[in-house]
C-alpha cells in the first residue's frame, strides 16, 4: 500500500495471475480423444491482424488498410490454396479490405463451399489467390458425466476479485474456469459458477467484474470453441441465482479486463483485439467502441461519475476517453517515455496492466509490467509523477491491480 504523499507502507503479493493471450481464435487444430465432431460455421483456416501505420507507410499507401496473415491452420483451406503467413491481404472479391475485422466479417458472411478471390501482396509483388471456404469442425465434449476434483479452492491462478456490496461475500474468478463465491466470515465456498468449458483452453476465464449494486456478474475470456464471436463474448450472470442471462458479442479476440460504471448500468471491456467497448448491460448492446491502442487492452476503468473511461494497453500507453460519446481526451505515454530515457537502446517494455480512478475523480493511477506506479490528472490525463518504482527484483514484478481508498488519499497496489 502506498501513501499518496510518497511513503511506501509495504509490499503486497499480487492477487492476479498473468493473462495469456490466445493468438488465433479462428484456428481449431485437432480433435482430442474421447471427443465427437459436429459441423460448424464457414472455415478459412487463417488468423489475421490489422496492418500498422508503419507497415502501410512502408508500402507507400496513403491511408492504412489491408490485413496481415498472422497464423494458418495446417491443412486448412487457406494453407491448401497457397496463402502464407505474413501475406498482406489487399482485397476480397475485388473490394478493398479496410482492416482485419472487416475482412473477418466478410468471410463469416459467406457459406461453406464459396470460392473467394484474394489479392495478396508478397515480397513486394501482388498476386491473386482463390480459396474454397470449408466448413469448420467443432469439437464438443462427450455428453456423459465428467469426473471433477473439488479441492475446496481454485486450482489455477486467480485473475479477479470482488466483494459484495454488503461486505459479506468474496467473489473470485480463476483460470481453472470457475467463479467461486466465498463467505468471508467462515472462509468457505458458498457456491461455484461454471460456464461452458471443455478440454484445453476452452472455458478459461481471464476477467470478471461484479456490478456495484450486486445484481450483475460479468465474465470474459476464451469461453467457447464454436466460433470467434462466441469465444470472445462476455457472459452476464444474475449474481443472486448464478443464472446466465445475457451474452454480449462484438469483440474479435479474448476479453482481458472488465469494469462496471458506478450506477451498474454500463460495462467497460478491454480485449486482445486492441479495442475497448462500452455496453448497455440491461439492453445487452454495445454502445460504442474505443479504438486507438496498438496492442492488447489489459486494463479498463470508469470514473466514479461515469463521465470518463480509462484504458491501459500493452502498447505502453493509457488513453482517456469521454464515456458519453467515445471521443478521446488524452493519450498518456509516460510509461514508455521514461523507459526510453532511462534505458536508451535497450529493449524493455512498460505495458500497462492496471488503471484506476480516485473516488473524487481527480487522479488516475496506472501500474505497468516493469513495476512502476504513476499518477495522472483525472480530467486531462496530464502526467503528474511516478509514485512508486522500487527497482531490483521487486521492481521487475508487474503491477497488476490498483485500488484507491474511499477518501482518495491512499492507493493499494499488488505485484506479481
Amino acid at each position: 500500500m502506498t501513501n499518496l504523499r510518497g511513503g511506501i507502507d509495504g509490499a503486497i503479493e499480487s492477487r492476479r495471475g498473468m493473462k495469456n493471450v490466445l493468438a488465433a481464435l479462428l484456428l481449431i487444430l485437432s480433435c482430442l480423444p474421447g471427443m465427437a465432431q459436429q459441423k460448424g460455421t464457414v472455415w478459412l483456416g487463417a488468423g489475421v491482424d490489422n496492418l500498422t501505420k508503419a507497415e502501410t507507410d512502408a508500402l507507400g499507401w496513403q491511408t492504412p488498410h489491408g490485413a496481415r496473415v498472422k497464423a494458418l491452420t495446417p491443412g486448412g483451406p487457406a494453407e491448401k490454396s497457397g496463402l502464407k503467413q505474413d501475406d498482406i491481404l489487399v482485397s476480397l472479391d475485388g473490394v478493398e479490405i479496410t482492416d482485419g475485422n472487416s475482412f473477418i466479417d466478410a468471410v463469416l458472411a459467406k457459406t461453406p463451399g464459396t470460392v473467394i478471390k484474394l489479392s495478396v501482396r508478397r515480397s513486394g509483388l501482388e498476386q491473386q489467390i482463390a480459396i474454397t471456404l470449408g466448413e469448420r469442425p467443432v469439437v464438443v465434449a462427450d455428453s456423459g458425466p465428467q469426473l471433477m476434483l473439488d479441492t475446496g479452492g481454485h486450482m489455477a491462478n486467480v485473475v479477479d476479485l470482488a466483494i459484495t456490496p454488503d461486505g459479506s461475500q468474496l467473489v473470485s474468478a480463476s483460470n481453472d474456469k470457475t467463479i467461486r463465491v466465498w463467505d468471508i466470515a467462515s472462509g468457505r465456498t458458498i457456491r461455484t459458477i461454471r460456464g461452458e468449458s471443455a478440454a484445453g483452453g476452452w472455458g478459461t476465464i481471464y476477467a470478471m467484474a461484479l456490478s456495484p449494486d450486486g445484481r450483475w456478474l460479468a465474465a470474459g475470456g476464451y469461453l467457447s470453441e464454436a466460433n470467434q464471436q462466441s469465444a470472445s463474448a462476455i457472459r452476464i450472470y444474475d449474481f443472486a441465482s448464478g443464472k446466465l442471462v445475457k451474452v454480449l458479442k462484438a469483440h474479435r479476440d479474448v476479453v482481458l479486463s472488465l469494469a462496471f460504471s458506478s450506477d451498474s448500468k454500463r460495462l467497460l471491456s478491454g480485449s486482445a483485439d486492441k479495442t475497448a467497448m462500452i455496453w448497455d448491460v440491461a439492453g445487452g448492446r454495445m454502445l460504442m467502441q474505443l479504438a486507438g491502442h496498438a496492442d492488447v487492452v489489459d486494463a479498463v476503468a470508469f470514473s466514479k461519475d461515469g463521465t470518463r473511461a480509462a484504458t491501459g494497453s500493452d502498447d505502453e500507453s493509457i488513453r482517456l476517453w469521454d464515456a458519453s460519446d467515445g471521443k478521446p481526451i488524452a493519450e498518456m505515454t509516460e510509461h514508455k517515455a521514461i523507459i526510453q530515457r532511462e534505458n536508451p537502446g535497450k529493449f524493455w517494455k512498460g505495458g500497462v496492466k492496471a488503471v484506476a480512478f480516485s473516488a473524487d475523480g481527480r487522479l488516475i493511477a496506472s501500474g505497468s509490467k516493469d513495476g512502476r506506479v504513476m499518477l495522472w490528472d483525472g480530467a486531462t490525463g496530464a502526467f503528474q509523477r511516478q509514485l512508486s518504482f522500487p527497482g531490483g527484483m521487486l521492481g521487475g514484478a508487474a503491477v497488476n491491480s490498483l485500488q484507491f481508498s474511499p477518501d482518495s488519499k491512499r492507493l493499494l497496489f499488488a505485484r506479481f
